[in-house]
């Protein structure tokens, strides 16, 4: 899926496209765990992999929540991503600024939910662990189908927002953007936690949005109340007779409260960002 996201959909690559995409990149290892989802690699582990169950369907199951988090002591090089480590237990709440979970010898445990890059989870209720298989298996229109069956079913509220999140990347990954950022943002209006930002359906190509995307991205830019919102509406409209309108909008939004939507838009300014002028604004990115 994320391998159809980032190559598979566009076949065309400019330079200002690769700037984009280097320019998040950078963003992933300095800034945020919303990004950090998509480039970080598994590394140090604290404690020993999750235990596994296996299932009446045959799939072998987590016994634990897993939640990987960076490592805040441990130092890095800007160019290298941070050391991580996991924690196994039973998570209890996942909001947009802290974690709380039981560690297996029953002590309570809270972190930072802009530590988290990656969580591994012990689905409460059947439905919603068939309906994750689905995305990871690549069966993306029974998907569709099988999410709704998964949030009525008393899923715990943390586990519903990564399901929507996986939801939201199958419709853009679908090529229906428009689609997938209305139900973003009803995920944004749960104030999820930094790490499902990474499902946010922003444009980081040249990319032009059809008549029907336009439109939709003009209200959501009108939004003035809803920085989420916004935000989706700049980035679509950055490459269009708008432009001026969606660059205000960025400069505004690099003041959000929300930090993740802050660094989201000066990423997305990045994207007008001459490549002769790539070099001489280097240094203003990785402050």
């Amino acid at each position: 899926m994320r391998e159809s996201l980032c190559t598979g959909a566009y076949p065309f690559v400019d330079l200002r496209c690769w700037i984009s995409n280097c320019c998040l990149a950078l963003l992933a290892t300095i800034f945020s765990a919303a990004f950090v989802t998509r480039l970080l690699p598994a590394q140090d582990s604290s404690q020993d992999s999750p235990t596994e169950q296996v299932s009446p369907t045959g799939r072998e199951e987590a016994a634990w929540d897993m939640v990987e988090l960076i490592e805040l002591t441990s130092k890095h090089e800007v160019w290298t991503p941070p050391r991580t480590l996991q924690l196994l237990g039973e998570i209890k709440r996942f909001e947009s600024e802290q974690l709380d979970l039981i560690d297996r010898d029953g002590s309570q445990r809270t972190v930072l939910s802009k530590t988290v890059v990656r969580v591994v989870p012990r689905w409460r209720t059947a439905e919603a662990s068939h309906a994750h298989q689905l995305y990871a298996d690549g069966k993306f229109d029974e998907l569709l189908q099988a999410v709704p069956a998964a949030l009525k079913s008393n899923l715990v509220p943390w586990q519903q927002r990564i399901l929507i999140g996986e939801l939201v990347q199958t419709i853009e990954g679908l090529g229906k953007p428009r689609v997938a950022g209305a139900y973003f943002l009803t995920l944004a209006e749960s104030k999820p936690p930094p790490m499902l930002y990474a499902s946010m359906p922003l444009c980081w190509t040249a990319r032009e949005p059809d008549q029907a995307l336009r439109d939709e991205a003009s209200k959501w830019l009108a939004k003035k109340d809803d920085d989420a919102a916004r935000l989706l509406g700049a980035s679509w409209l950055l490459f269009t007779d708008e432009q001026a309108a969606a660059q205000q909008t960025l400069m505004q939004l690099q003041g959000s409260s929300n930090a993740v939507i802050a660094q989201l838009a000066v990423a997305q300014g990045w994207r007008r960002v001459p490549p002769p002028k790539t070099m001489a604004d280097l240094h203003r990115w990785f402050e």
